[in-house]
Formats: C-alpha cells, sequence, structure tokens
C-alpha cells in the first residue's frame, strides 16, 4: 500500500494533466461568472431597452419595494438559466456516455458561447430568454460533464 502511494506521488506533473485540470475547473467557474452576470437586471440601460415597466416601477416613491420586480417577463429570463441548467445536467451523463467527455465539454462550451451571442445580439426578451436557454444548457452540462473529466 504505502509502494502504490510512493509511486502516486513521483508521477510527473505534465502539461496535459494541467489543462485539464484548467479546463475542468473553468466549467465551475461558467456557473458562478452567469449567475453574477444575473446582476445586470439592476442597470438602468437593461431595464430601459428590456424591461421599461419595471424601470418604472423603481422610479417611483410611492412603490413598495419589495414588489419591484414583480414582472413575469423579468422572472422567466431570471429562472429560465436554472431550469436550463438542470435539465441538461440530467441529460450530460447519458449524453457524455454516448460521446465521450472530451465532446461533452466542448458541447457545454458552443452552448454557453451560443447563448452569450444571442445575449448580446438580443433585441427583445425573446432572443433574450432563448440566450438564457442555451447558456442554462451550457452551464448544466459542464457541471456535470468536469466532474467525470477530473477523475
Amino acid at each position: 500500500m504505502e509502494e502504490e502511494e510512493e509511486e502516486i506521488c513521483k508521477t510527473p506533473l505534465t502539461n496535459t494533466v494541467i489543462v485539464v485540470c484548467i479546463v475542468a475547473g473553468s466549467s465551475g467557474v461558467l456557473y458562478g461568472y452567469d449567475t453574477t452576470v444575473s446582476g445586470v437586471m439592476m442597470m438602468t440601460p437593461f431595464l430601459e431597452k428590456f424591461f421599461p415597466a419595471v424601470l418604472a416601477k423603481m422610479r417611483d416613491p410611492k412603490e413598495d419595494q419589495y414588489c419591484l420586480f414583480d414582472n413575469h417577463k423579468l422572472t422567466a429570463f431570471i429562472a429560465s438559466m436554472f431550469i436550463a441548467g438542470l435539465m441538461s445536467s440530467l441529460l450530460a451523463g447519458r449524453v457524455t456516455r454516448v460521446i465521450g467527455r472530451r465532446f461533452s465539454l466542448i458541447t457545454s462550451g458552443i452552448l454557453f458561447i451560443t447563448g452569450n451571442a444571442f445575449a448580446v445580439f438580443a433585441d427583445n426578451v425573446t432572443t433574450l430568454l432563448v440566450g438564457r436557454l442555451f447558456v442554462g444548457f451550457g452551464i448544466g452540462f459542464a457541471n456535470q460533464v468536469c466532474t467525470f473529466y477530473i477523475m
């Protein structure tokens, strides 16, 4: 047993191992990053373009502070990423078994980039929601698959 532990410790740290660790760790960062990006919903230019009714409530001093974000579209904007992430993380294990870990991580990256492209070029709430769904699918895949990649 001790010989095996010593042998494992003597295994050299290669560039491939470093890259795999960075890629696997980055998939966890995607979730935290995009959750933080959801904070954009408080920014005035964002609200002016996509949710003017919410912005009007924010500017009204008589409006109850707890009801400012009582808007179905804004709620859908926030929840869409989490719902898509949940659904894709449930499917990611099966998909990974079929196409492999590497292609699953590549797929998650493509989904994430596609979702961000939709969000960047969004002119309306529907396009914004589609982008958030793609981002959610990408994050769900990455969070599920990265644990397989580390092992």
